[in-house]
Protein backbone atom coordinates (compact mmCIF):
# COMPACT_ATOMS: atom_id res chain seq x y z
CA UNK A 1 0.00 0.00 0.00
CA UNK A 2 1.02 3.26 -0.59
CA UNK A 3 -0.36 6.80 0.26
CA UNK A 4 0.97 9.31 -2.34
CA UNK A 5 1.77 13.47 -1.48
CA UNK A 6 2.56 15.62 -4.41
CA UNK A 7 5.87 17.35 -4.18
CA UNK A 8 4.62 20.49 -4.14
CA UNK A 9 2.84 19.99 -0.69
CA UNK A 10 6.21 19.25 0.75
CA UNK A 11 7.03 22.36 -0.07
CA UNK A 12 4.29 24.17 1.80
CA UNK A 13 4.48 22.23 5.05
CA UNK A 14 8.96 23.06 4.90
CA UNK A 15 7.56 26.62 4.25
CA UNK A 16 4.61 26.57 7.43
CA UNK A 17 6.99 25.22 9.71
CA UNK A 18 9.97 27.74 9.45
CA UNK A 19 11.72 27.57 12.04
CA UNK A 20 9.70 25.25 14.24
CA UNK A 21 11.25 23.10 17.05
CA UNK A 22 12.21 19.16 15.44
CA UNK A 23 8.96 17.28 15.18
CA UNK A 24 8.26 14.34 13.04
CA UNK A 25 5.00 15.09 10.66
CA UNK A 26 4.42 11.59 8.45
CA UNK A 27 2.20 13.15 5.31
CA UNK A 28 0.44 11.59 2.65
CA UNK A 29 -2.41 11.85 0.30
CA UNK A 30 -5.82 11.61 0.83
CA UNK A 31 -6.27 8.20 -0.33
CA UNK A 32 -4.53 4.92 0.27
CA UNK A 33 -3.83 3.07 -3.26
CA UNK A 34 -2.13 -1.05 -3.26
CA UNK A 35 -0.12 -0.83 -6.23
CA UNK A 36 -2.35 -2.42 -8.79
CA UNK A 37 -5.05 0.29 -7.79
CA UNK A 38 -2.19 2.90 -8.40
CA UNK A 39 -1.77 1.67 -12.09
CA UNK A 40 -5.13 1.41 -12.68
CA UNK A 41 -5.95 5.00 -11.63
CA UNK A 42 -3.25 6.40 -13.71
CA UNK A 43 -4.22 4.04 -16.93
CA UNK A 44 -7.85 5.63 -16.33
CA UNK A 45 -6.80 9.36 -16.18
CA UNK A 46 -4.15 8.94 -19.27
CA UNK A 47 -6.86 7.03 -21.41
CA UNK A 48 -5.01 3.73 -21.83
CA UNK A 49 -6.23 0.23 -20.91
CA UNK A 50 -3.22 -1.11 -18.48
CA UNK A 51 -2.08 -4.90 -19.59
CA UNK A 52 -1.22 -5.75 -15.38
CA UNK A 53 0.29 -9.22 -14.99
CA UNK A 54 0.94 -10.42 -11.61
CA UNK A 55 4.73 -10.93 -11.03
CA UNK A 56 5.65 -13.03 -7.88
CA UNK A 57 8.34 -11.46 -5.49
CA UNK A 58 10.89 -13.72 -6.47
CA UNK A 59 11.13 -13.38 -9.81
CA UNK A 60 11.34 -9.06 -8.74
CA UNK A 61 14.16 -10.37 -7.06
CA UNK A 62 15.94 -12.02 -10.15
CA UNK A 63 15.24 -9.50 -12.45
CA UNK A 64 16.86 -6.76 -9.99
CA UNK A 65 20.10 -9.04 -9.24
CA UNK A 66 20.47 -9.73 -13.15
CA UNK A 67 19.80 -5.98 -13.84
CA UNK A 68 22.06 -4.68 -11.51
CA UNK A 69 24.74 -5.37 -14.10
CA UNK A 70 23.72 -2.83 -16.55
CA UNK A 71 25.21 0.36 -16.59
CA UNK A 72 21.49 1.89 -15.58
CA UNK A 73 19.55 -0.77 -13.88
CA UNK A 74 15.85 -0.26 -14.56
CA UNK A 75 15.47 -1.64 -11.37
CA UNK A 76 17.58 -2.70 -8.07
CA UNK A 77 17.34 -5.47 -5.74
CA UNK A 78 16.43 -2.24 -3.04
CA UNK A 79 13.60 -1.30 -4.97
CA UNK A 80 12.15 -4.58 -4.63
CA UNK A 81 12.58 -4.62 -1.21
CA UNK A 82 10.85 -1.14 -0.79
CA UNK A 83 8.22 -2.49 -3.14
CA UNK A 84 7.46 -4.64 -0.36
CA UNK A 85 7.04 -2.44 2.53
CA UNK A 86 3.60 -0.47 2.60
CA UNK A 87 4.09 3.30 2.53
CA UNK A 88 1.04 5.01 4.71
CA UNK A 89 1.24 7.76 6.98
CA UNK A 90 0.26 6.91 10.70
CA UNK A 91 -2.81 8.43 11.34
CA UNK A 92 -1.21 8.78 15.18
CA UNK A 93 1.49 11.21 13.84
CA UNK A 94 0.63 14.58 12.78
CA UNK A 95 0.23 15.46 9.14
CA UNK A 96 -1.18 17.22 6.48
CA UNK A 97 -4.07 18.49 8.44
CA UNK A 98 -2.14 19.97 11.31
CA UNK A 99 -0.45 22.34 8.80
CA UNK A 100 -3.71 23.23 7.86
CA UNK A 101 -2.60 21.79 4.54
CA UNK A 102 -5.18 19.55 2.24
CA UNK A 103 -3.89 16.85 -0.33
CA UNK A 104 -4.77 16.65 -3.35
CA UNK A 105 -5.90 13.00 -4.57
CA UNK A 106 -3.48 11.72 -7.66
CA UNK A 107 -6.05 11.98 -10.22
CA UNK A 108 -6.58 15.68 -9.89
CA UNK A 109 -2.65 16.22 -10.26
CA UNK A 110 -3.07 13.82 -12.91
CA UNK A 111 -5.26 15.94 -14.47
CA UNK A 112 -3.20 19.28 -14.03
CA UNK A 113 -0.20 17.39 -15.38
CA UNK A 114 -1.99 16.73 -18.64
CA UNK A 115 -3.11 19.53 -19.20
CA UNK A 116 -0.07 21.66 -19.12
CA UNK A 117 1.97 21.80 -22.36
Amino acid sequence: MVMLIWNNLYANCFAFLGEARPLTFECGGPHVYSYEELLRAVAHEVNVRPMLVPIPFAAWRALASIAEFLPRPPITRNQVELMQVDNVSSPQMPGLADLGISPHSIEEILLQMLRQP
